[in-house]
């Protein structure tokens, strides 16, 4: 997941109703950058589940969150 698909992404949310549950399911999502990292952040400070988020995917948002 890169640059332009998280700026995909967050157009698609952006369009959605206010107040709907929204799932991000990142079952094929084999490979992730910082900015991508950093956009899966934001999601969950809204309130956007991740679901079938990899371990490392996990562990590095975490550390994100934690500033380590």
């Amino acid at each position: 997941m890169g640059l332009e698909e998280t700026v995909e992404l967050e157009t698609l949310i952006k369009s959605e109703e206010s107040g709907r549950p929204i799932v991000l399911d990142l079952k094929d999502v084999t490979l992730v950058g910082q900015d991508a990292i950093a956009f899966l952040e934001r999601c969950e400070a809204d309130s956007i589940t991740l679901k079938n988020c990899a371990g490392y995917v996990r562990e590095w948002i975490t550390r994100q969150r934690d500033g380590s």
